[in-house]
């Protein structure tokens, strides 16, 4: 496995996003390289200061005006996929050091 996969690897693992097969895989990698097992540490530690950090209130989407309720659904989809594009690719960049 590549580096950018191994990355890869410890963010879905980190992200709870990996079956029990893979998860039990990244743990076992774990306790044998430092390395990933400080990786996993830091990534933890960004991710519940991006959760912390972030303050979203609960808010009421308004009605999609009537006889567009298809395309506004597109386009607020499409809206919220490039925001956590964006903020991936901040935490991508914050993690990487680069």
């Amino acid at each position: 496995m590549d580096r950018k996969q191994e990355f890869e690897r410890s963010n879905a693992f980190v992200d709870d996003e990996l079956d029990r097969k893979a998860r039990g895989e990244v743990l076992a990698g774990a306790a044998r390289d430092p390395r990933l097992a400080k990786e996993l540490s830091d990534l933890n530690r960004l991710k519940s200061m991006v959760e912390d950090s972030v303050d979203v209130p609960h808010m009421e989407l308004p009605a999609p005006p009537a006889g567009r309720g298809r395309r506004y659904r597109v386009a607020m989809a499409m809206a919220t996929g490039l925001a956590l594009l964006v903020l991936d690719r901040l935490v991508v960049t914050a993690v990487s050091g680069a």
